[in-house]
């Protein structure tokens, strides 16, 4: 029996194209970046099966491509953070009357069912006060949720409780394959991940925030406020759609498409309108979800609005991608950037600053136990 914490973690981020790893070391108060890799599936599979999808992919397929990757970056580290998709979770705040911890934490199960669209004995929940009253967590627990600076003999108007719930199925089904894999795993939704990694004590964490993670299946909207997450949202607009459009319209293969994406994003010129037209919907889609949220969060907290969007995921480094939706918002927005609040060489800093966007989550669930 082990009587002590691990000083070092993996985090592992099973996205749709790809699987990212991170390794960090904490020394004392300062959390070090050891190791990193990213093992995309058109390099693990052969293009022409078919499987460019990691979902698709057989659970002895995906143990193989984690086995891959851990030799890939010559890692010894057993105890790994794995992330649960958002698309796989379900992830509301709720609102109840006053009451003691001890009814609280018998209601929590039952309320859940008005909220979670499947047998609650089908999924473990986790949940965490967020108003109010202090944190108080289920045996269950899924995540580090954050705990609220209240007290549990403070009396408010109103309790507002974060629950967080996963199918029993997905759980079970990473459980064996990390097992598998030869590592010792934990698990978070990703979203609690994403905050983690990308809100910065003493700037973003004072107010509202969105994060916008534009990844290759889905676009996950986050709201954080005062450093906490309040809401999340999840939308089939993605990378994957702007490269399927500009194919379309251009007429390129996916390869090219993908390519003609990353390098000139919006920014295009005249003679390129018709790409142009083809991706700015799209775009304009992920500004309407991101204003959807905020009159809504608006809506419910008698008016705090947004007042910075942080872009992450594999599309958020797009050419004119940053000033059109500050533009189109008139909100200040920048690309995280996940690997700043930790230690590592200054020859990495520029290529850090590159990938920083599509490894918020894995740096996220790497920092879980050691921040």
């Amino acid at each position: 029996m082990l009587f002590f914490k691990p000083h070092k973690y993996l985090g592992i981020d099973i996205g749709t194209s790809s699987i990212k790893l991170v390794e960090l070391k904490k020394d004392g108060d300062r959390v070090t970046l050891n190791n990193y890799g990213e093992l995309k599936i058109v390099d693990f599979m052969n293009v022409k099966t078919g499987k460019v999808d990691i979902s698709r992919l057989s659970d002895k397929e995906l143990i193989d491509m984690i086995r891959q990757l851990l030799v890939a970056t010559r890692t010894n580290i057993k105890n790994a953070i794995f992330s649960i998709p958002i698309f796989s979770s379900f992830v509301t705040l709720i609102d109840l009357p006053p009451m003691s911890d001890k009814e609280l934490a018998e209601s929590i199960p039952f309320e859940a069912r008005k909220y979670i669209p499947v047998p609650t004995n089908e999924v473990q929940f986790s949940w965490s006060i967020i108003e109010g009253f202090r944190q108080q967590s289920s045996s269950q627990a899924l995540a580090n949720l954050p705990a609220s600076k209240g007290t549990s003999s403070e009396i408010t108007s109103r309790v507002q409780v974060l629950l967080v719930a996963v199918p029993n199925e997905i759980i079970n089904r990473y459980k064996n394959i990390a097992k598998s894999a030869g590592l010792i795993a934990e698990f978070e939704v990703e979203a609690f991940s994403v905050v983690r990694s990308l809100i910065k004590k003493g700037i973003e964490d004072k107010g509202v925030v969105i994060i916008a993670d534009i990844g290759a299946k889905s676009t996950d909207i986050c709201v954080v406020d005062n450093g906490f997450l309040r809401m999340s949202h999840n939308f089939e607009t993605s990378g994957s759609s702007i490269t399927k459009a500009l194919s379309e319209s251009a007429g390129l293969n996916q390869e090219k498409a993908e390519e003609f994406k990353i390098k000139k994003g919006i920014k295009l010129a005249s003679s390129e309108k018709l790409a142009l037209d083809s991706i700015l919907p799209l775009i304009d889609m992920i500004i309407f979800e991101i204003q959807r949220i905020d009159t809504g969060y608006q809506r419910r907290t008698s008016g705090r609005k947004v007042q910075k969007i942080i872009l992450s995921g594999g599309s958020a480094n797009l050419p004119g991608l940053v000033d059109y939706i500050s533009n189109q918002l008139g909100i200040v927005v920048t690309i995280a950037d996940p690997f700043s609040k930790l230690s590592a060489s200054s020859i990495l800093n520029q290529t850090l600053r590159e990938i920083g966007p599509t490894f918020s989550v894995a740096v996220g669930l790497a920092e879980r136990n050691l921040i």
